[in-house]
């Protein structure tokens, strides 16, 4: 079972969801919730070890 969401947690949801319809929320969101999954799979699909810094993505890609 989840837990219920807090006050907090719900505001920054509406923040980011208002700024998604183009509406103007109380202030700009700011949000890096998908940051964590977004390295752990890009460690698994290049087959990099588990303490590949992020500073790599810019090497790796040839960017």
């Amino acid at each position: 079972m989840t837990a219920p969401r807090t006050t907090g947690c719900l505001k920054k949801l509406d923040r980011m969801n208002k700024a998604l319809r183009h509406e103007e929320p109380d202030r700009v969101p700011i949000s890096d919730f998908f940051w964590g999954g977004f390295v752990e799979r890009w460690r698994k699909e290049l087959g990099l070890p588990s303490d590949a810094s992020s500073d790599l993505i810019t090497t790796s890609t040839g960017s």
